[in-house]
């Protein structure tokens, strides 16, 4: 795959969500928070199985091994889900206690809700994706949520052990 520059835009209420959200330390694991502008790829001919595979790629960084591909015999649309589910995916993801194996929450259900619904709120008429398992394999938990609509794509992803 050729080296493609993403372009990151400065949405100053990502930008702020972004913050709120790393200032809740994961117990034993991290963040993947990221929005891209996906019209310079898309005017580059990047489209479908191609711009998810560009975007799924940088978003599994820096891990070993690093995805090239969806699985054999899959495609990364195959990682297609209802938005509402993804949203609540990404809220007990997010949440942490018992959904990561812990027995405390990392940030509160109201935060964990009202964070992820402003995550939701960037994107007009969204299309998700969950459980491509982007992060490092060393860790027991990748979840979260993928959302993209004809402007930009977003991850807001907890990678955690229990």
């Amino acid at each position: 795959m050729r080296l493609i520059d993403l372009v990151r835009p400065d949405i100053a209420e990502f930008t702020q969500l972004k913050k709120l959200i790393e200032s809740y330390k994961r117990s034993h694991g991290y963040y993947i928070i990221d929005l891209v502008d996906i019209l310079s790829l898309k005017i580059q001919g990047i489209e479908g199985e191609q711009l998810l595979d560009v975007l799924f790629s940088e978003w599994d960084r820096p891990t070993a091994p690093k995805i090239d591909s969806p699985p054999e015999n899959a495609n990364w649309l195959d990682y297609q889900t209802d938005v509402k589910d993804s949203i609540s995916l990404a809220i007990s993801t997010l949440r942490g206690g018992a959904a990561v194996g812990h027995s405390v929450d990392t940030v509160p259900h109201e935060i964990a809700t009202s964070n992820v619904h402003k995550f939701a709120k960037l994107f007009s008429n969204p299309v998700a994706y969950t459980g491509m398992g982007l992060g490092s394999q060393d860790y027991v938990f990748q979840q979260g949520t993928v959302l993209v609509n004809r402007r930009n794509a977003g991850i807001l992803w907890v990678v955690e052990d229990d």
